[in-house]
């Protein structure tokens, strides 16, 4: 019977046991509230308690000063280096060298030919020119010899060099070089004359390359310098005397 009472009993208490266990279960628990905010100053990092062996201090945030060069400050100069730094890059910019200043002097060439040059070059021009052949005549359209050679001499100014002021005789010419002993057999320039004939019978200007050119009897021709005949028998006149320019 002991035995009975004892096993209803320890059934009862097996009941209530599980009955608290559930009540315990459903029961609400309660919320834990947080700590209120604290703002962080000076003085609440100072007293605010850290976890650890020992007081850690707050990091102190150091103003970062700008390396970057104000351009707007300092106008570029053209001749000047403006660097802007920016760490870790640098970038440099050279702006371009000026050129090099003008002297003002303009290398450009004498555009008056020298008087040799002249001579030949208005020889030339009448050579390739319809011309004429007319005793006494000093152009521009019909010469003699002795015109023709003033002619040329006029167009470049340089009358003085033979000595007349207007169309002579060859003989003329002749003497006026052989008395400033500018008359001989050398070897001509450009531009000196050529006296022809035992006679002085004909003159040209020489224009280089044994080449010369005179007025002829079918108008202004260039020739040989030597072998030149007469127009009117057809033999040659010998080479009298060359006539040397002196400057």
């Amino acid at each position: 019977m002991r035995l009975r009472v004892l096993w209803v009993l320890g059934g009862l208490l097996a009941l209530l046991s599980l009955v608290v266990a559930l009540w315990a279960c459903d029961r609400p628990r309660p919320t834990a509230v947080p700590p209120p905010a604290v703002l962080s100053t000076p003085e609440n990092r100072r007293a605010t308690p850290t976890l650890g062996p020992g007081p850690v201090e707050s990091p102190t945030l150091t103003p970062v000063q700008s390396t970057l060069t104000d351009t707007a400050a300092a106008p570029v100069h053209p001749t000047l280096s403006c660097t802007a730094t920016a760490s870790p890059t640098t970038v440099a910019v050279q702006t371009e060298s000026p050129l090099p200043r003008s002297t003002g002097v303009s290398p450009t060439p004498d555009p008056r030919p020298s008087p040799r040059e002249c001579i030949v070059a208005r020889a030339r021009y009448y050579a390739n020119t319809v011309t004429h052949y007319r005793a006494g005549n000093t152009g521009p359209q019909y010469f003699d010899c002795t015109g023709f050679v003033y002619r040329v001499f006029a167009d470049c100014e340089l009358t003085e060099l033979i000595g007349v002021a207007g169309e002579q005789a060859v003989s003329d010419y002749y003497q006026w070089f052989v008395a400033r002993g500018q008359a001989d057999a050398l070897p001509p320039k450009l531009g000196d004359l050529i006296v022809y004939g035992p006679d002085w019978a004909h003159v040209a200007i020489y224009v280089g390359d044994g080449r010369a050119i005179s007025a002829l009897m079918d108008g202004i021709r260039e020739h040989d310098a030597v072998h030149l005949r007469s127009g009117s028998a057809g033999e040659m006149m010998p080479v009298r005397a060359y006539l040397h320019l002196q400057f």
